[in-house]
């Protein structure tokens, strides 16, 4: 290991929760497309091989909710164990 390596607990962390509110946010946007697809096809695409096709697509996008914001908060404990973990196995450097 380089005698120089110096890791930023602050920046690790930032990283982290800066990551964990990015995936909150795009949770927050997907909600808000899905709203508007489900009123779509609610008031203007109703029937045919359109709105079926609107419809599945619908379900796919509803199956990506809640990825968004787990993915985003492991990275965040991911961040968090990386300081815990290296402090631990390298404790003599400290």
């Amino acid at each position: 290991m380089d005698e120089n390596l110096i890791i930023d607990d602050d920046y690790v962390q930032t990283v982290g929760r800066l990551c964990k509110q990015r995936g909150e946010d795009l949770e927050e946007i997907l909600s808000t497309y899905i709203s508007i697809l489900e009123e779509i096809a609610i008031e203007a695409i109703i029937e045919g091989e359109t709105a079926r096709a609107l419809r599945g697509y619908i379900e796919c996008v509803q199956l990506l909710k809640e990825q968004l914001s787990d993915i985003s908060s492991n990275v965040k404990t991911v961040c968090d164990s990386f300081i815990i973990d290296f402090d631990a196995a390298d404790e003599y450097l400290f």
